[in-house]
């Protein structure tokens, strides 16, 4: 992976995580993420703003929003959306269906379920092993000594690949 692409796959994961974890009442603080917002912007990765509050830099991200974030991320282009692949992803979505759909072809998201769960918050585990898999990376069985990491099957050797890639603290 490029130099270039590692930290760009680090920065939407720092902003995101910390984005994610941030209440309402914090938009100051988001303010020191607006730079990795606007380098996501212009490397069209999410859609520019004219306004720092145009980002919503407080605001939590669902998992069909990170799915077009991913997607692009990872140079994945949407599909058009045939309602198909989870029972809760359908035209409703408007352009993220495709991008869940895309993600879903590529393998990048687990069709195992039957639903996505589009408008559930997006966990850290999730967010970290969708950036990484559209990024073509897999997870690793170095365990990165995380504690929180049980029973959450494959997304633990995500998290450790992450550790491996400087893209997450060590434990």
């Amino acid at each position: 992976m490029s130099n270039f692409l590692t930290k760009l796959a680090s920065s939407v994961g720092i902003a995101t995580l910390v984005v994610a974890s941030t209440g309402a009442s914090l938009v100051s603080a988001a303010s020191e993420f607006l730079p990795y917002a606007e380098l996501l912007a212009d490397n069209g990765v999410i859609n520019a703003q004219s306004t720092e509050a145009g980002y919503r830099l407080s605001s939590n991200v669902t998992r069909a929003e990170l799915a077009k974030v991913v997607a692009n991320l990872g140079g994945i282009s949407a599909v058009s959306c045939a309602g198909t692949v989870y029972s809760d992803v359908g035209s409703g979505l408007g352009d993220l269906c495709g991008y869940v759909e895309a993600l879903a072809d590529a393998g990048v998201v687990s069709t195992a379920s039957a639903t996505f769960r589009p408008t559930a918050n997006v966990t850290r585990a999730e967010m970290v092993k969708m950036i990484l898999g559209a990024l073509g990376e897999t997870g690793s069985d170095v365990d990165a000594g995380y504690m929180d990491l049980g029973g959450l099957g494959d997304l633990a050797g995500y998290a450790n690949r992450a550790n491996e890639m400087g893209c997450a603290a060590s434990a």
